[in-house]
């Protein structure tokens, strides 16, 4: 990670309150979040304002004589991006800053925990895993959906009630406020035949409603194509976690329409890179019934993410063994990386 260029700083110090942001006096090791510290001396801002004629507090009557030794501390923490499936392998989450996990409930203390000692953060799948467990139908003894299941809101409501316990709240409720937690993500693809065809936005909402009941600390989304019932709107879902690679498509033509709808939707953006496409095709590597992106597409839609002023936090999906093993990829995951820890974090709340 490098340090921030000082001339912005510079210019900001003749502008008014801006001129009080605290400086970056110490680089991360790179990738390595929460590790910068930012200082503002808080004579020096008593100083600023008093320059500007606007009113001080009594505290800052004594700029001339005091000891200037107090100090006003801010972590830098950079922009999430990171993997989908983040623990999945041994290599999964190096080098990232944030993923996304499953997270059941006896895992759920312990997860936070490796997520702290690790300085990262995570979306967690509270009720990830298999569809069929959430069908009217319920799964079979090959945990496969039965026939004619279809989306069944009380089961999904008693999978997030799990985390409703004392214990389990309070950790959850912590990782919110020290930002190791980014959100619930509460459902994946609505539009996905397996849910049985029965999602429009307002049901998505309900369910967000019904997260914010239980956990009222806690960014509520889902991962769905921002496409979708285009005249529909959002009332209470915090995020929408979009993704996409299109070779027809390019990155800043898929940001502007994403952006457009997710501010239409009054949602925040969680970007999602989609590392394998439905089918080969000519312009991308053949994986079995996939198709692989290719390194510098990895890099061209990852540096175009990340740099989209609007998102939140930018996924990959999704973690792969073969892939993470081969030197050209780590190389632009990277890239991306480094671009990304530049950023500041960004909480992922629906804009107010």
């Amino acid at each position: 990670m490098r340090l921030l260029p000082a001339l912005p700083y510079l210019l900001a110090a003749c502008s008014g309150a801006v001129a009080e942001r605290p400086k970056v006096i110490a680089d991360a090791a790179r990738f390595a979040p929460a590790a910068a510290a930012l200082m503002a001396d808080s004579a020096s801002i008593c100083w600023q304002r008093f320059s500007r004629g606007e009113p001080i507090e009594a505290s800052c009557t004594s700029l001339g004589v005091t000891s200037r030794v107090d100090t006003v501390r801010q972590a830098f923490v950079p922009f999430a991006f990171g993997p989908g499936d983040m623990y999945r392998g041994p290599n999964a989450a190096q080098g990232f800053t944030a993923g996304q996990s499953y997270a059941d409930p006896q895992g759920l203390v312990a997860l936070l925990a490796k997520l702290r000692a690790n300085q990262q953060r995570a979306f967690l799948a509270l009720t990830g895993g298999a569809h069929c467990q959430y069908l009217t139908t319920g799964c079979d003894e090959k945990n496969q959906p039965k026939p004619g299941g279809v989306f069944d809101l009380a089961k999904w409501k008693a999978g997030t009630a799990r985390y409703a316990t004392p214990v389990l709240k309070a950790a959850l409720e912590a990782g919110v406020a020290d930002g190791t937690i980014l959100g619930y993500n509460m459902l994946d693809e609505p539009p996905h035949p397996s849910w049985g065809g029965v999602f429009t936005k307002a049901l998505v909402d309900t369910m967000a409603a019904y997260c914010k009941s239980i956990l009222p600390f806690m960014p509520c989304g889902v991962a769905v194509n921002y496409r979708w019932r285009p005249t529909e709107r959002y009332d209470l879902v915090d995020f929408v976690m979009t993704q996409t690679w299109m070779e027809t498509q390019s990155p800043a033509a898929f940001l502007d329409s994403a952006v457009a709808m997710a501010k239409r939707d009054g949602v925040a953006l969680v970007l999602s890179l989609n590392l394998f496409g439905a089918a080969p095709s000519p312009g991308c590597e053949p994986r079995g019934s996939q198709c692989l992106m290719r390194p510098a597409e990895v890099r061209e839609w990852g540096r175009a993410f990340v740099s989209e002023p609007y998102a939140c936090a930018v996924i990959m999906w999704r973690y792969d063994a073969t892939m993470w093993g081969r030197p050209e990829y780590q190389a632009q995951f990277q890239d991306v990386s480094s671009l990304a820890g530049q950023r500041v974090a960004k909480s992922c709340r629906r804009p107010s």
